[in-house]
């Protein structure tokens, strides 16, 4: 049971960054793309009863590995809530595997000076540009090492947004890697290998669930030789007008080029999940333009890698209790390839890469 609450607690994450009818930014007259700081990458603490917070670390390796790692913070339980880690797994052509762990929150803890979170025994170390993670429990030794592109991450504005007029509802995004070359080692399963590739890491925290507001997401890491793009746009409820909230990063290898709100989208090609009622998106049309340059691209799904439904797993009475108030949220991850049309200081070029999809599907 411990296993299945954690990863609640990670998804109720993944999907807890809250919208509603009137999205307000804070600090709307500081500049919209602003580097993060030390005090971005600490914890953001709240008594809210659903309060939640997480740091991502999503990796795809040159042998086509794609892993994502999560450490997880909430307030939503029995009596303490609880702190933990996960892992989705998904070797090349291979099905998903998921590794998580729990601790309770008295296990965080965090050095200011050293950059670094930790919970049990593992931890998250950034530095300017530099991350390291390193795990081992339960099972799982990680060791990994990432080296930023750009000197420091990245906010929108200072990063948050509150999602109504009385400004009690609210949601942090930050872009701490939005792209980085990485190494690693992990032993799992009675085996250990090594990984380099392309990496990327962010950090969200809110106080509400995000199934009060939202029905749907999509989210692209998208990684080619010279340039990357990140993601998350959620669609808000029709209770909540239906909007439509992005936070997108956009950069070069040499510099960033955009934080922003506003990027065109158009999801399509519907897949039927044959295990839930859920229809979702294999395909995102995707582009910006900016006085500096512009983009466009289509993100097409080559295979389903993971479906991760943690209400499912749960025993049926606590199905039943728990669809009452987060609905069946479904995190579906694609492997896609697409070519980018870019266009830099009047330089046109084409570049190709690998896109980390996912559509997460909140509506009964």
């Amino acid at each position: 049971m411990k296993k299945r609450a954690i990863l609640a607690a990670f998804v109720s994450m993944m999907l807890s960054v809250p919208a509603a009818a009137i999205v307000i930014n804070n600090s709307p007259d500081e500049p919209a793309m602003r580097p993060t700081g030390p005090a971005d990458f600490m914890r953001h603490p709240s008594k809210a009863k659903y309060y939640t917070e997480s740091w991502t670390t999503i990796l795809h390796s040159d042998e086509g590995h794609a892993i994502y790692v999560n450490f997880a913070l909430t307030n939503i339980g029995v009596v303490k809530g609880s702190a933990g880690l996960n892992m989705s797994f998904t070797a090349p052509g291979k099905p998903s595997e998921h590794w998580a762990v729990e601790h309770s929150l008295e296990d965080y803890s965090e050095d200011k000076a050293a950059g670094q979170i930790r919970i049990g025994p593992n931890t998250m170390t950034l530095k300017g540009k530099n991350l390291s993670v390193d795990i081992k429990d339960a099972g799982l030794e990680l060791k990994l090492k990432m080296t930023g592109w750009h000197q420091n991450g990245y906010k929108f504005h200072d990063g948050k947004t509150f999602v109504t007029e009385k400004k009690d509802k609210y949601f942090a995004h930050f872009f701490h890697v939005p792209r980085g070359d990485f190494e690693a080692e992990i032993t799992w399963q009675g085996r250990t290998i090594k990984l380099k590739g392309a990496g990327y890491m962010d950090h969200m925290t809110s106080n509400r669930l995000t199934s009060e507001y939202t029905r749907r997401w999509w989210t692209v890491r998208y990684f080619t030789p010279n340039y990357t793009l990140a993601f998350i746009t959620m669609q808000l409820d029709p209770k909540f007008g239906g909007e439509i909230v992005t936070r997108a990063f956009f950069g070069s290898r040499t510099k960033a080029l955009a934080v922003t709100d506003v990027m065109d989208l158009n999801p399509s090609r519907f897949a039927q999940d044959n295990k839930a009622s859920h229809k979702y998106h294999t395909r995102f049309d995707v582009g910006m333009k900016k006085e500096s340059f512009d983009f466009s691209a289509t993100f097409q799904s080559r295979r389903l890698h993971d479906r991760e439904a943690v209400v499912e797993g749960l025993p049926k009475v606590q199905q039943g209790i728990a669809k009452l108030f987060a609905g069946n949220p479904v995190v579906y991850r694609m492997e896609g390839a697409a070519e980018m049309k870019v266009s830099e200081g009047g330089v046109a070029k084409t570049e190709s890469g690998v896109a980390l999809m996912e559509t997460i599907v909140l509506e009964n």
